[in-house]
């Protein structure tokens, strides 16, 4: 609540899931890859982020709606198509009480492929760092360039089974005057980074260390000097 000469206002919680989904629907048909390394001692690691859309419910917080049933009980994949659909508007989202909760998370799956696609770093997760969260992941991946006063954190796990293909399971953002999430976690380098159009093939390159791509170019090009 607000006050305004003698009256009081309930503030207005403005929140945008169905432009989130629009934006998440686009992902569906994409991955990432990176490859990423500790140091010059340490193996290279591939990682494969990949979307679902059972995915997005907990992207965006909305087991955390507990006071709206459906989010508690109903299928995951069903909830997002339903989203898309509209039978879920965001005039139902609002009517929670706690939307606000939940807010910067869904501002940061709408723009979850402009953060990902954009300047980033990444960061094997330690657990015992913010032993209050009850985030459980594997490696964060950060991106403090695409807003002036915000830093995005994105939160990927590594499927069961996999062989290197990542899930998103949290995200959200922070002001860059409030601490750091990563401040604790271990710093690794990007050396490439690729988004890749499934159906398509089509593959963009994002991202290649310097020292990477002459690494590339020396293995692509043969030593021709011992048949002289």
């Amino acid at each position: 609540m607000y006050r305004q000469g003698s009256l009081y206002f309930k503030e207005v919680i403005l929140i945008d899931i169905y432009a989130a989904a629009k934006a998440y629907e686009a992902l569906l048909e994409q991955q990432y890859e990176f490859l990423i390394v500790r140091n010059r001692t340490t193996p290279k690691i591939s990682l494969t982020l990949c979307f679902e859309k059972a995915d997005f419910h907990h992207l965006c917080g909305l087991h955390k709606l507990t006071d709206l049933t459906q989010m508690r009980t109903e299928n995951r994949t069903m909830i997002y198509d339903k989203i898309i659909k509209g039978t879920y508007s965001n005039d139902y989202f609002c009517r929670s009480k706690k939307c606000n909760a939940i807010l910067d998370r869904v501002q940061c799956v709408e723009r979850l492929q402009d953060i990902l696609d954009c300047k980033n770093t990444t960061f094997k997760f330690n657990d015992k760092v913010n032993s209050h969260s009850k985030i459980q992941a594997d490696f964060i991946i950060k991106n403090e360039h695409l807003t002036p006063d915000l830093r995005y954190y994105y939160f990927i796990s590594e499927l069961k089974n996999s062989n290197g293909q990542y899930f998103g399971c949290s995200c959200f953002s922070r002001t860059k005057t409030e601490k750091d999430y990563t401040n604790g976690h271990t710093t690794y380098t990007i050396l490439y980074k690729e988004r890749v159009h499934i159906s398509k093939g089509e593959k963009t390159v994002l991202y290649i260390a310097p020292s990477y791509d002459r690494e590339r170019k020396e293995e692509e090009s043969p030593d021709l000097s011992c048949i002289f």
